[in-house]
């Protein structure tokens, strides 16, 4: 879907019928931050799969797409995904994303 009015338009006209999966890699264009916002609080789980580039995860990226959740009220899964060449082997870079999404958690929980 085009943005995240039409994606709260369709799970409005299915009422409940249906849920969401506020994927981080479906929005890649400007806007992507608020428009992620828009959505995350009727997330049910998340695909939360970051890109990498020759010098690791795009850290800023990522600590703000789940911060950004955490504050509109998602409370559902982040689903690892790690799909790259930094890392030879997927799971270091699984590793790198579930401890950057318990940091970021923590410290909400923290205040």
């Amino acid at each position: 879907m085009p943005g995240p009015s039409e994606v709260n338009r369709v799970l409005d006209a299915l009422g409940g019928k249906v849920g969401l999966n506020g994927d981080f890699g479906n929005w890649e264009r400007v806007g992507k931050y608020e428009d992620l916002a828009k959505i995350m609080g009727r997330a049910e789980l998340c695909h939360a799969k970051e890109r990498y580039s020759t010098t690791g995860l795009d850290l800023a990226d990522y600590v703000r797409c789940i911060e950004l959740s955490n504050a509109v009220g998602y409370r559902g899964p982040f689903t690892l995904i790690y799909d790259s060449p930094y890392y030879e082997d997927e799971w270091p870079g699984i590793l790198v994303e579930r401890e950057c999404i318990s940091g970021v958690l923590r410290k909400a929980a923290a205040g």
